[in-house]
């Protein structure tokens, strides 16, 4: 049957799949028309899937998009010049470093084809599950910090070493001179995947790259290149020796700036100052590039360092421009501009974001938020918020609510401008969603403001049921509070939540560690809530991996669980489902976690 529905599909005829004994295109529950006084008829389960979508057609806002995705595909064609450039040139002739330089650049391309990436996984699983979970693998909280780190990433940082420094070292013949060149060559090529910047872009959403991992190759790449540029510096010296700055003005600058934006970045200064940190960094960076321009020796552009140095700034300034041009769509219009109204929810804080033009977005993305006027330098800060609603104004202007908790810089103070409205910069959206319609049975895990990641999903699921279009059995909800006032921040949309759920498959559990009601008249540690009592207010800790563990015994079909927990949670629960080694259970991680 599905061999027949894709034959059909690609020769460009509609699928004819059925509902029981019913066709599909005659299905009245797919194919429902009007929702007033819509009748169902018996024996048709309300999950029923429909597989045929329509695709709307291609708005503004749509090109803008395709716009902006064109220009910051700019890098990926600057990856294939180098492979053009050469190819006249005889396979004999190229250098390590060049090499080095173009499996560089296969790998970025490669990374571009994210559909045959997915097609590689989906062989991958078929071909061996068990191996396949080897490589899932998490490593020990203490080989990276509390960070979730697999296998495969620590495999691919070992490769990237190895292959640098065989880059460098082989065929070098022990001459310092040629070592020193090479350690300058291979630096330069590393410094073009660093031009893509340390926050999330749209090369690297379009790739599906989590935040972290992201974040991660950035500040591995950098390291290497840091350290590549320290020992060719010091080589350098005592090979020729010193003799004074007016000899060598570019590379001190270069040196300089490089031994800045390293010191700026070490974690107790980049946390202590991270509003300034990236203004500054953006002004190191150039001063970088131009001193390393004046530094290199002159070449064709053909060859040498001078042409991967010239691909990197393509890749730095088609980057920045394409966040330009993305912020100031959805920020700016004819008729109006992005406000921002912050209010105080107890100890959280609830943003709402009047936008210009409306946010296509999907539930677990998130946005980059500036605020005007909110400090000196706020319009220059640009910090990630999960989309946790979004609603239409009594104008029909969309309404986009991000959930804050505050911790410090940016976020504190927020708590001092509470009933305020400030010009909003909008910038984004980022982040993969999750096809959540394909599991019977969803799992969604959220600690702390974390929640604000996963009332999106639930949300999308209630209203795709109602239009049968899931084959979602059960919905699962298990937040941790850190305190019991905290319910609060969601009370009014788990309301209309409850509300949408008229076929109770809805479960919500709340966990507040400790016993903290002080109204509650009883010694009970277990309180209903809501509509018929349908979310239940725990007052213990959240134990997940026992949840999860419970929850897989009595799961209905294909199981998703989703996470957007810190990093105990999500460790515990990971490592649970890998241990039952079943392929009907699935683990997403959110991109962003607040």
């Amino acid at each position: 049957m599905t061999k027949l529905v894709l034959c059909r599909v690609f020769a460009g005829l509609p699928p004819l799949l059925e509902c029981g004994n019913v066709p599909l295109r005659q299905c009245p529950i797919l194919y429902p028309g009007p929702r007033v006084g819509q009748i169902r008829p018996p024996g048709h389960h309300k999950a029923c899937v429909l597989i045929r979508e329509t695709v709307p057609p291609l708005s503004l806002y749509g090109c803008v998009r395709l716009g902006v995705c064109v220009l910051s595909a700019i890098p990926s064609t600057c990856a294939i010049m180098p492979l053009a450039l050469v190819h006249s040139r005889s396979p004999a002739t190229l250098e390590l470093p060049e090499y080095y330089g173009l499996y560089l650049g296969l790998g970025f391309i490669l990374l571009l084809a994210h559909p045959a990436f997915s097609l590689i996984r989906t062989l991958w699983k078929r071909a061996g599950y068990r191996l396949g979970a080897v490589w899932y693998l998490l490593l020990p909280a203490w080989s990276f910090g509390q960070g979730i780190v697999h296998v495969y990433e620590a495999a691919l940082l070992c490769l990237f070493l190895i292959a640098n420094a065989l880059a460098i070292a082989v065929g070098s013949s022990n001459s310092t001179p040629e070592v020193i060149r090479r350690l300058g060559q291979v630096a330069v090529i590393n410094l073009i995947p660093i031009l893509l910047g340390a926050q999330m872009n749209h090369i690297a959403n379009v790739c599906g790259v989590h935040y972290e991992r992201y974040s991660r190759a950035h500040h591995w790449l950098a390291v290497v290149f840091t350290a590549e540029a320290i020992l060719h510096t010091v080589l350098a010296v005592r090979q020729d020796g010193y003799k004074g700055p007016a000899r060598h003005v570019p590379g001190v600058l270069a040196s300089s700036s490089i031994g800045a934006l390293a010191i700026s970045s070490l974690p107790f200064i980049r946390h202590r100052m991270f509003e300034l940190f990236t203004n500054i960094h953006t002004i190191l960076v150039t001063a970088t590039l131009v001193a390393l321009w004046l530094h290199l020796p002159g070449s064709s552009l053909q060859r040498g360092p001078r042409l991967y140095l010239l691909l990197g700034s393509v890749v730095f300034v088609s980057t920045k421009v394409g966040r330009f041009l993305n912020i100031m769509y959805l920020s700016v219009s004819l008729r109006a501009s992005s406000l921002a109204t912050v209010q105080t929810r107890g100890d959280g804080i609830e943003i709402r974001v009047r936008m210009a033009r409306p946010l296509q977005f999907e539930p677990g993305q998130y946005i980059r938020l500036s605020l005007w006027h909110l400090s000196t330098f706020s319009a220059f800060e640009f910090h990630p918020f999960q989309i946790c609603w979004a609603y239409r104004d009594e104008s029909d202007r969309q309404v986009i609510v991000l959930l804050v908790q505050p911790r410090r810089g940016f976020t504190r103070r927020l708590v001092g401008s509470s009933s305020r409205r400030y010009r909003a910069f909008v910038e984004g959206p980022y982040g993969k969603s999750l096809s959540v319609g394909e599991y019977g049975t969803v799992l969604l895990l959220a600690t702390g403001v974390g929640i604000a990641g996963q009332l999106p999903h639930i949300k999308k699921l209630l209203e795709l049921y109602e239009d049968c279009q899931v084959k979602t059995r059960r919905i699962a909800l298990f937040w941790e509070l850190d305190a019991e006032a905290h319910r609060h921040w969601v009370k009014d949309w788990m309301d209309e939540l409850l509300a949408l759920d008229q076929d109770y498959i809805l479960d919500m559990q709340l966990y507040i560690p400790g016993r903290s009601l002080s109204d509650r008249g009883s010694d009970s540690t277990v309180k209903k809530l809501g509509t018929h009592g349908r979310i239940t207010l725990n007052y213990t800790a959240m134990r997940a991996d026992q949840l999860i563990a419970s929850e897989i015994g009595k799961r209905k079909g294909i199981t998703l669980v989703s996470l957007c927990t810190n990093p105990k949670v999500t460790r515990a629960v990971i490592k649970v489902v890998q241990s039952v080694k079943d392929e009907a259970i699935r683990t997403e991680v959110l991109d962003f976690q607040p």
